[in-house]
């Protein structure tokens, strides 16, 4: 279940997402020619992917401690947002109380197929079907460090 503790609060909308520039510099900066021949993780990893930045999330906004899930971030999305900065920006989130750890134990549904833009930026899309709202989400990745590294993180809770 997705609590809110806000009466009359029936959607929260929050969205963490660097500049086209910036994405698309942090792309290509990441990306190399053997990247671009990146193929989409299989469900499994996405799930794992997904997962992770729901996890990450919420243990930032219950302990109020940002770092870890900052750590976690691709270097580009790291060099623009400190970890105060990332609480600052995920604060509507935390104000609204919405306990995300229920979708650790729910399989994501994909609104639309996973894919990897001429950039190199994967592009995970999907809901939990949480109620009262579902956990909504838009994540990109890029390939860092051996791995997808999270580039943009966009989170609604609603309908």
């Amino acid at each position: 279940m997705v609590t809110q503790s806000r009466a009359g609060a029936s959607c929260f909308a929050f969205s963490v997402a660097l500049c086209s520039l910036l994405l698309a510099g942090g792309a290509s900066a990441q990306t190399t020619p053997s990247d671009n021949t990146q193929t989409v993780p299989n469900d499994f990893a996405q799930e794992v992917m997904i997962k992770s930045m729901i996890s990450a999330l919420s243990d930032a906004i219950i302990t109020d401690d940002y770092s870890v899930f900052r750590a976690q971030l691709a270097k580009p999305f790291q060099d623009a947002y400190s970890s105060d900065q990332l609480k600052a920006t995920f604060k509507p989130l935390a104000v609204q109380d919405a306990y995300m750890g229920v979708a650790l134990a729910m399989k994501p549904i994909p609104t639309e197929a996973a894919k990897i833009d001429s950039d190199g930026v994967l592009d995970l899309n999907g809901y939990f079907d949480t109620n009262p709202s579902k956990i909504k989400y838009d994540l990109k990745f890029i390939p860092a460090d051996g791995g997808w590294k999270p580039i943009g993180v966009n989170i609604n809770l609603g309908p």
